[in-house]
């Protein structure tokens, strides 16, 4: 049996996203019941929840996911925490009879975008990815025949269809910004969209990373914005170079043998990991040693070094490069060479 999911990066196939979704939403199901919880009112868990629905599904699935939700009618009162208010991106003109957008936020007459099938601001959570300039981008064009998850197996020279989002400012920043003034923060790259033609590094979103941070290149197609002064744009992009190493999407079940071999994989990279930590730390110790003046005596230093706590370790080390200097003339170690 599957250890229960922690991560988001611990998914590796859409069929697991959406049985994390259920599961997830039936849970927040539940204890919004138990606790009695006022329709369209948030419950501790609905944030991660809504923002995992975001990542995780491309618009379509999004769409075949909330027609499966409003058939149960328990989840009505849930809607607003759990997906969001009214317009919805993903949905289409033809799914506005499922319920009444009035019911889930006031003022609000229609369940589906009039105006622009683009990503809405919440609609992009954390993002798939991200740049230098701290704009978000969001995979819109997942290929459903693809078992794996959006930002997985991206090869080169494959088009994508993104949304992009640029970091919110205050108007006053935005004038420092332009203007250089000191102390702003951020660059004028996060002010406007990536332009055709200029290529663009990607860095893989924290909660999705494996092992370690990610990048892959991308060149911009094409692309127009929502509506004039909106911070969100739809853009064609070509993977150019770089390709963030996730793992392997595989077309059967794990077997015994498959779980054993990733399961010592894991522990050959922990190994790895606390040799390059040693290894770090014991340069530490040898910068310690050589700003006493002492050289180098093999393993017996080390050893010590490696048995002492930090706040002992300079006092013991100093006095042990003491006896040393003592023991090969060197004298007082502030004069010692």
């Amino acid at each position: 049996m599957r250890a229960p999911v922690q991560r988001l990066a611990d998914l590796q196939t859409r069929e697991e996203a959406l049985g994390y979704l259920q599961d997830a939403f039936r849970r927040q199901l539940e204890a919004s019941i138990d606790a009695h919880t006022e329709p369209n009112t948030s419950i501790s868990g609905d944030y991660s929840v809504r923002q995992a629905f975001n990542v995780l599904l491309s618009p379509t699935e999004q769409r075949a996911f909330f027609q499966q939700i409003v058939s149960d009618r328990r989840y009505w009162p849930r809607i607003k925490s759990l997906i969001g208010n009214p317009p919805f991106s993903f949905l289409l003109p033809e799914d506005e009879g499922l319920l009444r957008a009035g019911g889930i936020c006031k003022n609000r007459a229609n369940l589906h975008t009039t105006v622009s099938n683009i990503s809405k601001a919440p609609d992009f959570g954390e993002g798939h990815f991200r740049d230098d300039a701290e704009r978000t981008y969001r995979i819109i064009n997942h290929d459903l025949k693809d078992a794996s998850l959006p930002w997985q197996n991206i090869s080169t020279q494959q088009q994508l269809v993104v949304d992009v989002r640029l970091k919110m400012y205050s108007h006053k920043t935005k004038v420092q910004i332009f203007r250089g003034t000191d102390g702003a923060k951020g660059n004028k790259a996060s002010l406007m969209f990536p332009r055709p033609g200029e290529e663009v590094v990607w860095h893989l979103n924290r909660d999705l990373e494996i092992l370690g941070s990610y990048a892959i290149t991308v060149r911009v197609d094409s692309g127009k914005q929502k509506v004039r002064f909106s911070p969100i744009a739809d853009k064609n992009i070509t993977c150019m170079r770089g390709r963030p190493r996730t793992r392997p999407c595989p077309s059967k079940p794990r077997t015994a043998a498959e779980r054993k071999r990733r399961a010592r994989a894991r522990v050959r990279a922990l190994r790895a990991l606390r040799a390059l930590r040693a290894l770090r730390a014991s340069r530490g110790h040898a910068q310690e040693l050589h700003a006493l003046k002492v050289r180098s005596r093999g393993f017996f230093e080390l050893a010590l070094a490696f048995a002492l706590p930090p706040r002992v370790r300079i006092r013991v080390l100093g006095f042990v490069g003491w006896l040393f200097a003592v023991g090969c003339g060197h004298g007082d170690r502030r004069g010692a060479t």
